[in-house]
């Protein structure tokens, strides 16, 4: 049934309405005693799993940004209405036929916008791949030709039919059922959108299934209504233009994306430049460095396979040369491929993060939209950064051209500012402990030694879950001119069969954890090219704990 607006002439009409939404935008009841009558009763309905925008919740209820919005809105407009969501199908099949007066939210195309009226866009949606972890899709472009599952007839089922993507695609009822079936390996990915997929791969505690950004162009997502009701078309613009203006739109929004204010965008994509830029060079540089190795091995093959014919008499030695510079050279490559595999991972992370939401930053149209994309970019950049450091540091120390700037300082206050920062940096409701004297004068390179205890704190806090975390050290008993330095943690520690490896190059406990897995060898080559030792003391499941010796006196 629709309900009853008044059908005055259409010019008169236009003109009042116009007169009363920009001469006096605060007075929506006269906006809405003009329009509407009051006796009649609004049909809404919408997707019953679409979250977080729009879905049934635990107790059976309507929930989620855009019922809360349309609440708010029909609450301010004082129309009386019935809401409830359904199988989407069903919802925009009885919108188009006109069964219904309008939906909560609908994403906009040409196809659907031929059948409704789409209101002012209240959200922009991305489009996100999910896929497993030993399959992992970073772009849209690697989904060609695959098994794709989607939710029937929404807008992503609808740009794979659109670009011819692929022929092979699953839809399904529910966009969970189709992440259920990508875990169980009986399609490839599975293509929805951002908040969708992160709320239900975190929900379903999904552990092998990962959430990448697209290129594809964001979507407007709005408020639609069926042909014949354009005037409650205008009702909702006005009272959603309003809820801005009065900041009742942003407490909404923020419930459920959690954004707060502040803007710095140019400057935030001037260094963000800068740092891509940087990246780039060193990842250049470090894998022709790896190129040059592997080449120089291949190299002395060749020379000992031309000894093996000049000199038959040490045959044997050369074969054994033979099989050694065969190994090393493998050894080189495997280190190439370690490198590529794991960087191409941790750069492109944080790579698609600031692309992405510096493209989305010239499209938004509201302040806490900036804020949030200003503090994604922000957080992605701090990693990136990181991983140049880690990055420049084993260049240097593979060089062998290490350097030392030696000086007086007190170690008890580089520990105290060292925790101060690390304690900014958790977010794991860590408790953090001292133990050490209160002065320690040392002549050495203070930043290294800064280097080697915050890599140790940062390690600690990966690992450490509303734990304790130790920073201590005291003289040698046997050599008063050494220090005995340990970072102690109460966390998952490390089990037994992997301790002796965690200051390999590109070793990695948890794959889930951020970081190139470098950051543990950076510190020991330091340690040892300070003439120090660096060790590891772990139960698994209890606690870890890494100590350093080192000279009072470099």
């Amino acid at each position: 049934m629709q309900p009853n607006f008044s059908m005055r002439s259409l010019v008169p009409k236009s003109m009042i309405l116009i007169f009363l939404i920009f001469l006096a935008p605060n007075h929506l009841d006269a906006q809405v005693n003009y329009l509407y009558d009051n006796d009649s009763v609004i049909i809404i309905k919408g997707d019953k799993q679409f979250v977080p925008f729009e879905f049934i919740n635990e107790k059976g209820e309507p929930d989620g940004f855009s019922v809360d919005l349309i609440r708010a809105m029909m609450k301010k407009l004082n129309i009386k209405y019935t809401l409830s969501l359904e199988d989407w199908d069903k919802v925009q099949n009885e919108l188009y036929n006109k069964e219904i007066d309008m939906a909560v939210g609908m994403i906009y195309s040409d196809e659907r916008a031929s059948k409704v009226k789409f209101g002012i866009p209240h959200c922009m949606i991305s489009y996100n791949i999910i896929c497993r972890s030993d399959k992992d899709y970073l772009n849209i472009s690697q989904l060609s030709g695959k098994k794709i599952a989607v939710q029937n007839h929404d807008r992503a089922h609808g740009y794979i039919l659109e670009s011819s993507l692929t022929n092979d695609i699953v839809a399904v009822e529910k966009i969970s059922d189709a992440i259920k079936m990508l875990a169980e390996r009986k399609c490839d990915a599975v293509l929805s959108f951002d908040f969708t997929a992160f709320y239900l791969v975190h929900k379903g505690n999904y552990k092998n299934l990962r959430v990448h950004m697209t290129d594809i162009p964001v979507e407007k997502y709005s408020m639609v209504v069926n042909t014949d009701n354009e005037d409650l078309l205008y009702l909702l613009n006005s009272a959603l233009y309003q809820m801005k203006i009065d900041g009742e739109y942003d407490k909404i929004y923020y419930k459920w994306f959690g954004v707060y204010v502040q803007n710095k965008v140019y400057k935030i994509i001037w260094y963000i430049l800068l740092g891509l830029f940087l990246v780039l060079i060193i990842a250049s540089v470090f894998i022709l460095l790896l190129n040059h190795r592997v080449k120089l091995s291949t190299s002395d093959l060749r020379v000992k396979n031309e000894e093996l014919n000049k000199e038959n008499q040490l045959r044997k030695e050369i074969e054994r040369n033979l099989i050694l510079a065969k190994d090393k050279a493998e050894e080189s490559d495997k280190l190439k491929t370690a490198f590529l595999k794991s960087m191409s991972h941790e750069i492109r992370t944080p790579l698609n993060a600031i692309i992405g939401f510096s493209s989305l930053m010239t499209e938004a149209a509201e302040k806490s939209q900036v804020a949030e994309y200003d503090s994604i970019i922000k957080s992605n950049s701090k990693i990136l950064l990181d991983m140049v450091n880690d990055l420049l540091d084993l260049s240097i120390i593979e060089s062998s051209v290490i350097r030392f700037t030696d000086s007086d300082f007190d170690l008890s206050e580089l520990c105290h500012q060292t925790i101060a920062e690390a304690v900014a940096c958790d977010n794991a409701g860590n408790i953090f402990k001292e133990d050490f004297m209160k002065e320690c004068i040392m002549h050495s390179d203070r930043s290294r030694v800064h280097q080697i205890i915050s890599h140790l704190l940062s390690n600690s806090i990966k690992f450490t879950n509303n734990g304790i975390i130790t920073v201590g050290f005291h003289e040698c008993p046997d050599d008063a001119s050494m220090i005995y330095i340990y970072v102690k943690d109460t966390g998952v520690g490390i089990p037994e069969d992997k301790v002796n490896t965690i200051f390999d190059k590109f070793v990695k406990l948890d794959s889930f954890k951020q970081g190139t897995g470098i950051g543990l060898t950076v510190t020991s080559r330091i340690v040892d090219s300070m003439g120090g030792s660096i060790g590891v003391n772990s139960v698994y499941g209890k606690g870890t704990e890494v100590w350093l010796i080192l000279p009072k006196v470099h």
